[in-house]
């Protein structure tokens, strides 16, 4: 039985267009996402341990903003490894399709190393 695909179509792109086009837009998302979280979360803690001191609400709004850095890097580090683990599903589903293509020849030995390769690349739809 096979697997689900979840968001085959969200990562079923080349690498050029996943870094240039849907990683950025992904991260400014995330980045107002998180942004929101921490931003609440600063003002509930500097109103509860700044008050009136603007020494502190500036050492708050700084820890809050570095939180912010590390969890938008964590997001992306997060998005990458989907995206490899994607690539990496799609090729080994190109070389399963390519070993049962080559399993209906009688003589695979036969075979030399450029009809499987132009096979897998036939067979591997180039995400």
């Amino acid at each position: 039985m096979e697997k689900p695909r979840f968001n085959d179509d969200y990562y079923h792109q080349t690498v050029e267009e996943w870094e240039n086009t849907r990683l950025p837009s992904l991260l400014i998302t995330k980045g107002l996402t998180w942004g929101v979280t921490v931003g609440i979360s600063t003002f509930v803690a500097g109103g509860y341990f700044a008050g009136g001191d603007w020494k502190r609400w500036a050492a708050i709004t700084l820890v809050a903003f570095l939180i912010w850095k590390v969890f938008v890097f964590l997001e992306e580090l997060n998005e990458n490894i989907r995206f490899v683990r994607h690539q990496l599903r799609t090729f080994r589903d190109a070389v399963r399709e390519s070993q049962n293509e080559l399993s209906k020849y009688h003589h695979p030995e036969k075979l030399g190393a450029c009809e499987v390769i132009e096979l897998l690349d036939r067979l591997w739809s180039q995400p």
